[in-house]
């Protein structure tokens, strides 16, 4: 096989891990335990199968995957050090040394490649930033996103995602062995130290970025298809060289809107945009529960905290079901309008909990023609990596150094 040259990424922030003190140990290889009859497979190589039959992407799997030779690696959460933590609290406290094991199959026909996760999770997380009623405030907050949410030390409240990582074109020959692991948090100027999350440093490179979320985007039976771009780390601008790539509708929104206080109008309070009145246990509104007017609107807020919608209201005081933590009727952070549409969608994608872990199965064509995807000709090879978020909103773990080798 001819292998394309696959090179760096200069980034900061999320998937980030070289500083002062890191040991990159996860850039061992691994060692694949699951020979195929044909070839033998080098250490830390995915080999994709060609198949007329492909699987279903339902989060189940199916028979075929039987003979679908393993890669079987591990993530682990870096031990950052000083430099990465925002002030008076490092984000991946808690996570640190946390290490998930994972084997991932693939196989592709003329049009599509896809793709089988699986990784060890005991607990399904999808309390992703729910709302609850503080009583001593009377105002309506969200569930912390990390420890550090609000300057205190709190329980994270978030969802478990994964992450593939693709080099499009970018220059810088470490990305091979270093993947998302090549540079974080360096040289930034004040007051961007903690604003830039993944940049390139030359205007025209670009790397893919497969980012399934469980709250945000399984319920479409998508992942966000992402790249990062180039940002000046002097005045990174909003998107601190983090990009989705275009649509033209669809995708998930913030449950939240901001109201006036209907008995004291010069105050104008956070509020949930969409309830379903009396449900418990749920994490986000689906499109046709908003549709079809089961979730409902809500219109109106005052200093106690009640919530009005069309045809009733929510007093958060005399129901303990909206308390931080256990309130069983909390609402969710994020509501869904469609699936994606456009190249943001490009990647279908499914996962489902077993009870001790996560099943996720990813298709995606392998030439989209678009610039800001990575393009699978399948006489090359692709060096990848991967990261796990397990109920964590920035602290993940990382594996570099994988390749992706077409049978021929």
């Amino acid at each position: 096989m001819r292998t394309k040259k696959i090179h760096s990424l200069v980034f900061a922030a999320g998937l980030a891990v070289v500083m002062t003190g890191i040991t990159i140990s996860s850039c061992t290889k691994d060692d694949n335990t699951d020979p195929i009859p044909d070839a033998e497979i080098p250490a830390g190589t995915m080999l994709s199968k060609k198949l007329s039959t492909v699987p279903s992407i339902d989060g189940n799997i199916d028979a075929m995957w039987a003979n679908i030779p393993i890669l079987s690696t591990s993530t682990t959460v870096p031990n950052l050090d000083a430099s990465f933590a925002r002030p008076g609290c490092n984000v991946f406290a808690g996570y640190e040394g946390k290490k998930n094991n994972v084997k991932i199959r693939s196989v592709y026909d003329a049009d599509k490649i896809y793709f089988l996760v699986e990784w060890d999770d005991p607990t399904e997380s999808k309390d992703r930033n729910s709302w609850y009623f503080d009583a001593a405030t009377k105002r309506w907050k969200q569930e912390s996103t990390h420890a550090c949410s609000n300057g205190t030390a709190q329980n994270p409240y978030y969802e478990d995602k994964f992450s593939f990582m693709w080099n499009i074109n970018i220059a810088n020959t470490s990305w091979d062995k270093t993947s998302c692991y090549t540079t974080c948090h360096t040289g930034l100027a004040a007051p961007f130290t903690d604003a830039v999350k993944h940049y390139t440093t030359n205007p025209n490179d670009k790397a893919d970025v497969w980012h399934w979320k469980y709250v945000r985007t399984n319920e479409d039976y998508q992942l966000d298809d992402q790249y990062w771009g180039y940002a000046d780390p002097a005045n990174p601008g909003g998107n601190a060289g983090r990009y989705t790539d275009a649509k033209t509708s669809g995708g998930y929104a913030d449950n939240k809107q901001t109201l006036k206080l209907s008995d004291d109008t010069s105050i104008s309070v956070t509020v949930p945009k969409y309830v379903i009145p009396g449900k418990s246990n749920y994490y986000w509104l689906s499109k046709a529960e908003i549709d079809g007017g089961t979730a409902k609107l809500v219109t109106a807020v005052n200093s106690n905290g009640v919530l009005s919608y069309n045809g009733g209201t929510i007093d958060p005081v005399s129901d303990n079901g909206y308390i931080k933590g256990t309130g069983a009727k909390r609402m969710p952070s994020i509501y869904y309008q469609g699936p994606f549409v456009g190249g943001r969608g490009d990647v279908s994608a499914y996962g489902r909990h077993t009870g001790t872990g996560w099943v996720l199965e990813i298709s995606r064509k392998l030439n989209t023609g678009d610039d800001k995807d990575v393009q699978f000709d399948v006489k090359n090879d692709y060096v990848f990596g991967i990261g796990l978020f397990e109920n964590a909103g920035i602290a993940h773990g990382i594996k570099a150094n994988l390749k992706l080798k077409f049978e021929q």
